[in-house]
């Protein structure tokens, strides 16, 4: 469908560098080097062309391991792919962020993920879903939170992938603290093969009795993911850069390490949401952006936090603590309720538009 619209991609090659011509104030990308079966050749950019650009990537240099071997760290420095091209930018001006934030510590941003695959096994999901009484595909990640790794699996509708055979089912998981010792297996889920992360699992789900029935069906694939947190890391305000950075003529930036006051990373919304933004500011568009859900100022939302607060189903005289009583008061209430703010006007293009951002021809 895209290709009958005009668009041409491009495989197997990568993007190396990128040259930014500044005056004043402007700064404007005129070419790309990009490389392609080990060769170099820069493409120039013209004044009225768009470049945008993903600046950083939490899978960035994953590895995969096997049933018998772990995912080793890749721990190259100047081999990172965007995050070496953000590097490469970042050194032309300080509008365009501080990727050192994020991959300079890939221990304390790594965790590791897996795949499991089982054929001729339903016994597996089936246990499962009566374990937790979710329907197959109806809930989110289940977490062992008395695991070292502090292990979690997710179960997705079947089938996962097209064309996946009827006897064959694939879940995920993953160790948020796999730097660890494991309960059962003693070492860290980084030096674990896919082998050793299904006896860990089994034996949290009370079914290590049933490793070696189940061994054969099963074939676990662990990866090693050294920045699918580093977007978390301990950041100033300007380390990541705006969607398009002051004085940008033709050059936005898109992804989970841009500037998007409101928004959440570690999410496709922001992902989406960033790319929206670029496109319709840099085309121009007078088209309004996807809403944020600002649930800290929806009043249903504050409702159900006090009555978690309190441990209650329904608010009474009875269930409010008498020391908010006693201080309690109709104007202090309108108060609080006066400052929640208006939602917002989730239009901002018809302003954006009128900026001179791009070179006009």
């Amino acid at each position: 469908m895209a290709e009958k619209k005009g668009v041409n991609f491009v495989p197997s090659t990568t993007v190396v560098d990128m040259k930014v011509a500044i005056k004043g104030n402007d700064k404007t990308v005129t070419a790309l080097t990009i490389e392609s079966e080990g060769k170099q050749r820069v493409i120039p950019v013209a004044k009225k062309d768009l470049v945008f650009f993903t600046n950083g990537s939490m899978t960035q240099n994953s590895t995969q391991g096997s049933m018998t071997t772990p995912a080793v760290m890749n721990r190259s420095v100047d081999k990172r792919g965007c995050f070496s091209l953000w590097e490469k930018l970042a050194k032309v001006s300080p509008v365009f962020g501080n990727p050192e934030k994020f991959t300079l510590n890939p221990d304390a941003s790594s965790w590791v993920s897996y795949t499991a695959t089982i054929t001729d096994y339903p016994q597996f999901f089936k246990y499962i879903e009566k374990k937790t009484g979710n329907v197959t595909g109806t809930a989110g990640v289940i977490t062992m939170t008395d695991s070292n790794w502090f292990k979690s699996i997710n179960m997705p509708i079947q089938p996962l992938y097209p064309k996946q055979p009827k006897n064959v089912q694939v879940f995920w998981g993953y160790g948020l603290h796999s730097n660890e010792i494991g309960d059962y297996i003693k070492k860290p889920m980084t030096e674990c093969s896919g082998e050793e992360i299904l006896q860990e699992l089994l034996y949290h789900l009370n079914l290590l009795d049933k490793y070696k029935e189940m061994r054969p069906h099963f074939n676990v694939i662990p990866v090693m993911m050294p920045y699918i947190t580093s977007q978390f890391m301990p950041r100033g305000l300007k380390d990541r850069p705006e969607i398009i950075p002051d004085g940008s003529r033709n050059l936005a930036l898109i992804g989970q390490f841009v500037e998007l006051e409101g928004d959440v990373v570690f999410t496709v919304e922001t992902s989406i949401r960033t790319a929206m933004i670029a496109v319709y500011r840099m085309l121009e568009l007078d088209k309004p952006i996807t809403p944020l859900f600002e649930a800290h100022f929806d009043i249903r939302v504050i409702m159900a936090c006090l009555k978690k607060l309190l441990g209650v189903e329904n608010l009474t005289m009875e269930s409010i603590p008498e020391e908010a009583m006693a201080t309690f008061d109709i104007n202090m209430l309108l108060m609080v309720l006066n400052t929640i703010p208006k939602l917002p006007i989730y239009y901002p293009e018809m302003e954006e538009n009128k900026k001179d951002r791009r070179i006009k021809q």
